[in-house]
């Protein structure tokens, strides 16, 4: 009789945790028991998993003893805290930034580095949502023609910022529309730079995640990444104007075709219409995807390109899924 797993997701009632939950329903993984871990605000609430309702609960260390696979969807802190604990245990597997650049750790994305799992001690982090989403899309001609340089600009969703950003740019746009005088700071009808903390060369913590993260990934350091994150006025899903400067000749036919055969990468391109991929469609959508590829005329062997994809999904609680499969595959 195949194995039933125990579950854990810590932060539950977060916009991850509940995207998690939600795929949970569907996934290959044969669950025995799932328990929804959330911190003391969300005491008394409750979820629903298939037909039953299942309590939220607040963290506490015993609880990993009873699991086999913990998925913290919480926050950096929380995970700096608990998958110490955790991982004597359990599985953990962490869409946090908590671990995703100690050397000990696996960084994956299921389609570029599965074989990272089989090095795991008791950990595996899921990477930031731009950083994979620029994967999933660059990795085909990392693959065929080898990746000198990537020069990308990002269009982040508030969803990225959780609930609390999202409010933000409902509220501001609704004030906007009441005709309420609006600040620089107003998220509605507005943009800015993504607000994480500058280095001294004043590249935003997103923007070093994004490059750092890149370079573990595919285990290249020598990758040149240069990134401009920015926080657009979208509710769901990233978009990335990506340039690709490539180590080997290429033609434009021979780009579509490394880019149709990658596992979860969608060309979205209507040419005569003038359609390529939005936010829009690409929400509550697995698939990352791809549309008016275009060689760059200014720069030999370059590509320009322009990707969306769910930053809630594969970006995060769809990845670690993933994770969670490719591992109990592999056992």
């Amino acid at each position: 009789m195949d194995k039933k797993y125990n579950v854990l997701i810590v932060g539950a009632t977060g916009l991850v945790g509940q995207e998690l939950l939600s795929l949970l329903e569907t996934t290959s993984i044969p669950i025995a028991s799932l328990t929804c871990c959330a911190s003391f605000r969300s005491k008394g609430k409750t979820v629903k998993f298939h037909e039953e309702t299942l309590p939220i609960v607040e963290l506490d260390p015993k609880l990993f003893m009873h699991c086999d696979i913990a998925f913290f969807c919480a926050g950096g802190t929380v995970s700096q805290e608990f998958i110490p604990i955790a991982r004597k245990h359990t599985l953990c597997i962490d869409l946090s930034s908590a671990f995703r650049l100690d050397p000990d750790v696996p960084l994956v994305i299921p389609e570029i580095n599965k074989e990272a799992l089989l090095h795991h001690q008791g950990v595996i982090a899921s990477p930031n949502c731009t950083a994979t989403l620029l994967l999933m899309a660059i990795y085909p001609l990392y693959k065929e023609f080898g990746v000198r340089r990537i020069v990308t600009s990002t269009y982040q969703a508030a969803s990225g910022g959780g609930i609390t950003l999202i409010r933000k740019l409902l509220n501001d746009t609704e004030s906007a529309l009441q005709g309420h005088k609006q600040s620089s700071e107003s998220y509605g009808f507005n943009l800015f730079l993504h607000n994480s903390p500058l280095s001294e060369e004043k590249f935003s913590a997103e923007e070093i995640k994004l490059k750092e993260e890149s370079k573990k990934i595919l285990s290249d350091p020598s990758l040149s990444i240069s990134a401009t994150c920015v926080r657009v006025p979208v509710l769901r899903a990233h978009s990335l104007s990506v340039n690709v400067e490539c180590a080997k000749d290429l033609h434009l036919e021979s780009v579509y075709t490394a880019m149709r055969n990658m596992p979860g990468l969608q060309i979205q391109e209507d040419l005569d219409a003038a359609l390529f991929p939005t936010p829009f469609m690409a929400s509550f959508q697995k698939e990352t995807f791809v549309g008016r590829i275009r060689l760059d005329p200014t720069r030999k062997n370059c590509v320009d390109m322009w990707v969306v994809g769910d930053q809630l999904l594969k970006g995060a609680a769809y990845n670690g899924l993933q994770i969670a499969e490719q591992v109990i595959a592999l056992l």
